[in-house]
């Protein structure tokens, strides 16, 4: 049912708004060689991370400019979410505390919301859970540049970094139950 919510109507539900909008206008006029602002409207910079999966979509369906379009970088980085949500925690907490934890992710109401939103936001799922994976498997430098990449694709991220910290430092018996409380918070 997850899944299936976060494709049904797309294109109708919720209504796009302005902050939707914003990102596709700019890489559109991008693509078309005239001047963009990267600046949002709320006087900070437009994620790279997010305006270039933007780009992409927009290169791979080049005269398709609609609301399923401008939604579809949401949907990737949702149904992303789902899967690295298993991959990145299957073998340091096991088979079935990565399956339980997939299945939450995907039930999740905001984890959906975010999936039919194309808002730089849709990427925090994404980019958190593979800051997660990273801190779970103790490789610390490959943890360090995806906090540094998730920061980058929205600032709100920064939160992420005490329980980056807390897994770090754990011991691997107590990471299974912070990553259950993580994921219920």
């Amino acid at each position: 049912i997850g899944l299936y919510l976060r494709w049904h109507q797309l294109d109708l539900v919720p209504a796009i708004n302005g902050d939707e909008a914003f990102p596709t206008v700019q890489m559109r006029e991008l693509t078309l060689g005239k001047p963009v602002t990267l600046w949002v409207p709320t006087q900070r910079i437009l994620s790279p991370i997010y305006a270039s999966l933007v780009l992409i979509i927009q290169k791979l369906l080049p005269n398709q400019l609609d609301f399923m379009t401008v939604r579809l970088p949401a949907l990737i980085a949702g149904l992303s979410f789902i899967g690295l949500t298993f991959w990145m925690t299957r073998v340091e907490l096991g088979f079935t505390t990565a399956l339980f934890s997939t299945i939450i992710v995907t039930a999740l109401p905001m984890s959906i919301a975010y999936s039919r939103s194309a808002v730089e936001q849709c990427l925090m799922g994404a980019v958190g859970i593979v800051c997660i994976g990273f801190a779970l498997q103790k490789k610390i430098k490959s943890t360090l540049a995806a906090f540094s990449l998730a920061v980058l694709s929205h600032p709100v991220n920064i939160f992420l970094a005490p329980l980056l910290g807390v897994i770090l430092l754990s011991k691997r018996r107590t990471q299974r139950g912070l990553v259950l409380f993580f994921l219920a918070s």
